[in-house]
């Protein structure tokens, strides 16, 4: 079993595939609308990166990634339904963790507001991912339309919050604090 792991364009023959995952893996309030998605990935110097993920052959997932100056940002992360369980996540996660020598962050939502919330925080405390609790984080809305959505940050480093907030606010979501 051979996991391959890089970056795709909209040209892409799987960037359709990837869109039907990042449909059916995040609702609209925790996806970008995909013209701007498709824009960020256009734009060479973007600090997005969008990877496919593929078993063998097989596309099985995608992650997301943003490179900022002191941390990775993780955006999306999602495997198809039929990986799940088979410790790709935690390879993909090693892959990332491997490349950049710098605290991964990323957005979860909180661990009390479902038991799948809870699963995937353990998911990523099993891969060396610390929660930031004393930090009160809100996603801003990646369309005016949406709501903002109070999030827990959890990184693999020592990081600032209020850094990586502004930073995430800024860059990610266009807005200023």
């Amino acid at each position: 079993m051979k996991l391959n792991i890089y970056p795709l364009t909209p040209k892409s023959p799987l960037f359709e595939r990837l869109l039907t995952l990042y449909h059916a893996s995040f609702p609209p309030a925790e996806r970008r609308p995909d013209n701007k998605l498709s824009a960020l990935m256009e734009t060479e110097t973007s600090p997005m990166v969008v990877n496919a993920i593929k078993m063998d052959d097989e596309f099985i997932g995608l992650i997301t990634f943003w490179e900022f100056d002191h941390f990775i940002y993780i955006e999306h992360f999602a495997t198809v339904h039929h990986v799940r369980g088979m410790g790709l996540g935690t390879k993909t996660l090693d892959y990332v963790k491997s490349k950049f020598s710098k605290p991964i962050v990323l957005e979860i939502e909180m661990p009390e507001s479902s038991p799948i919330a809870a699963r995937r925080m353990e998911f990523y405390r099993r891969n060396g991912f610390k929660p930031l609790w004393d930090f009160n984080y809100i996603q801003p809305p990646y369309s005016p339309e949406l709501p903002s959505m109070p999030l827990l940050l959890m990184s693999t480093g020592d990081v600032d919050p209020r850094h990586v907030s502004d930073t995430l606010h800024r860059q990610v979501y266009g807005v200023a604090e």
